[in-house]
Parts: C-alpha cells; structure tokens; sequence
C-alpha cells in the first residue's frame, strides 16, 4: 500500500506540469504537455521525452548530409568533440537522445562518402578513414574532414598493373566481384575508369555456367513498372535463398517534370541515407 501511495503521489505531482520551457536561440519556447490520464502509470520523464521527440526537439536520429552541409560548408574539418559539445550543450541547436546517435550519423556519413574521419597532426587533418566502416571516439584531436580532402591519389603504377594483370585473370563472376569490393575504394578517378572498362570487358567473356541445367550465376537489368517493385523484393527475397550473394543496384530516371532543389535534398537524398540507401551515381540537373 505504501508503495501504490507513493506512485499516487507522484502521478498526482506530474498532473500539475502542464508545460515545459525549452531553451532555443532566442530565449525559451513552451510546449504543452496537456493532461496526462490519471491512474494510466505513465511515466513523467518518459511523457516529457516522448513529447519532445514528436515535436522533434529531440532526434534519435541524424542526417550525415545535414551535418556535412550544416559544419563543413566552408571549412576542411569540424573535430568531433566540438560536435558532440554544439548538440549537447548549445541552445536552439538539435538535442540528440543519446552520445550513439552521434556516432552512428559519423560511421554513415563516412561509410557513404560524405566526409571522412580523421586526426589532427601538427594542426593539419589526416585522412584515416573514408568510405568505409569507423568507429568514431569523439575526443579531442578526432575530426571529419570535407570529402574534397579524401578523395583517394591511387595505388602506385606497379601495383595498379598487377591489379589489371589480376583482372584478365579473372574467371569466375565471384572473382570479378572480389576484387572491385578490394580495389575499387583505393583508385584515382583515372584508374578507375581504366579498371571499369577492363572489368566490363572481363565481364562480357564470362559465360553463364550450365552445368546440370544450373545457373550459377545471374545478373539482370530492369525496367520496372511503377508500382511494381514489391513483385521484385519477392524475387530477390527467393534468390537470397538460392544464393550466398545477392547484390541489388537500382537506376532511377525521373523527368518530364521538377522538383525545388531544397525539396530534392530532403525528400529524396535524406529519404534514401536514413534508408540506409547509398548513391553511387547522381546527376540532376
């Protein structure tokens, strides 16, 4: 009974906080928290959480396309520590649930492309990290860095020759895919184009194997009606279970229309990286 009193109590405590003051950049904004039901055993500090989230005021989730347009417009880097100090401490800025949220936002931003990650030596940003998997530390010294700065020089001449020789060596679909998932993050724009033309030339000689009436390996491009892209996912679902690998890249024209590019940027681009969607290929005009 003493335990059921106290939660009375402090039910009774939270009916009498109808608002809650948020600090923005010019001073404070209300929110309404309305009457929470009695006797509903809802938690206060979870009602208060659960309504700061739906007037996001509170984000469980970043986008590494708003931070890389939002602090690295105009600068080469933004140290990781500074970022997790502006998202927990500054006014008006978004408050992030957790230290994680800020973390994961990084890895996908790198992993991507978007920037890369990063130490300072000597005042300088050095590349660690680009377009692959990190685990961010957020501590003093660790920075993002503009992708401009990240763009691979290449491998040396002898080694993008053995990689070519390598190449006419390939004799198995699985060998050609090997090593582009090898390569292809290390070449230089000309070396990749270089290596694509050689790969698709590879590509073209490889059969498909028939073995027993078998096809051991499939690649399809198609044109997809709209509204049918569901009809796929089941295809794809089946060929997963038929196979160890299944890689999926789709190509989307859309024209004969517009869209605002600010639109563009967040219904489109934001739709696809919270999707976990990567682009590798975009041209819009």
């Amino acid at each position: 009974k003493s335990k059921d009193a106290k939660m009375e109590v402090v039910e009774r405590v939270g009916q009498l906080y109808q608002m809650v003051l948020v600090p923005s950049r010019t001073g404070f904004k209300e929110i309404l928290l309305g009457h929470p039901t009695y006797g509903a055993g809802i938690n206060f500090d979870r009602e208060v959480y659960d309504r700061l989230r739906g007037e996001e005021e509170i984000a469980t989730k970043l986008s590494p396309l708003k931070i890389r347009e939002k602090y690295l417009k105009g600068t080469d880097y933004v140290e990781t520590k500074n970022l997790l100090d502006s998202f927990l401490n500054t006014p008006g800025e978004t408050r992030i649930a957790s230290v994680e949220v800020l973390r994961e936002c990084i890895r996908e931003g790198v992993k991507e492309g978007l920037f890369g990650l990063g130490y300072l030596e000597n005042g300088k940003p050095k590349v660690q990290r680009f377009k692959e998997e990190v685990s961010p530390e957020l501590v003093e010294g660790e920075v993002i860095i503009s992708a401009k700065l990240c763009r691979p020089e290449g491998v040396p001449k002898q080694e993008f020759q053995e990689i070519m020789k390598r190449v006419e060596r390939i004799a198995t679909p699985q060998e050609l895919i090997s090593i582009r998932e090898e390569v292809e993050h290390r070449l230089s724009p000309e070396q990749m184009e270089r290596f694509r033309e050689e790969i698709e030339k590879v590509r073209g000689k490889l059969a498909v194997s028939a073995e027993a009436g078998k096809c051991k390996y499939v690649e399809l491009q198609l044109e997809v009606p709209p509204g049918r892209l569901s009809d796929v996912a089941r295809m794809v679902a089946y060929l997963k279970s038929k196979f160890s690998t299944v890689d999926l890249k789709l190509e989307l024209v859309a024209k004969e229309g517009e869209i605002p590019e600010k639109e563009y940027e967040e219904k489109i681009r934001e739709a696809l990286q919270q999707a976990g969607v990567r682009i590798k290929k975009e041209i819009k005009n």
